[in-house]
């Protein structure tokens, strides 16, 4: 099978474009210099999403080598990230899961397996008789403007069962 001329790239990030790009001419995975804040998850979500990225254009025009690249790259970008980011992260960035990819099934059920031994701390339930404090208030009028995707909703009823 002959490789295709131009490849269309219009769907990728910059980021994910560096990656793709240094692997076509080095047989390497290596991001752009991080620019953004240091404190935080903030550059370890943004690898993340890009690892995402690349691990999809790479199934699409079948780069074996960068595929595995990838997965080694989100294998350890997740390790101390949330579970719900992850799970926003690959909706992104990994929207159509293929059939056959076994690996990432796997790795799906390994993070929620992982969500479900380390629990994220669940917001409390408000009763009648809970004293409301300026704090709660702040948290309640955030809560109240944030729309959540059903999905996190579930995995986080789920994990507090």
């Amino acid at each position: 099978m002959a490789a295709p001329k131009h490849l269309p790239l219009h769907h990728i990030s910059r980021s994910a474009g560096h990656v793709l790009v240094q692997y076509l001419y080095t047989d390497t995975y290596r991001t752009m210099i991080w620019i953004g804040p240091t404190d935080g998850q903030k550059e370890m979500i943004a690898k993340l999403r890009t690892a995402f990225e690349v691990y999809d254009t790479a199934h699409k025009y079948d780069l074996k080598g960068l595929v595995e690249l990838a997965r080694e790259q989100i294998t350890i970008l997740r390790k101390d990230i949330d579970a719900f980011i992850i799970i926003n992260i690959f909706k992104e960035a990994y929207p159509t899961a293929k059939a056959n990819d076994f690996w990432f099934r796997a790795f799906i059920k390994d993070t929620i397996k992982k969500a479900f031994e380390q629990p994220a701390t669940p917001l409390p339930a408000k009763t009648a008789t809970d004293e409301t404090t300026a704090t709660d208030l702040a948290v309640e009028e955030q809560l109240v403007n944030q729309d959540l995707p059903f999905d996190n909703i579930l995995l986080q009823g789920a994990l507090e069962v």
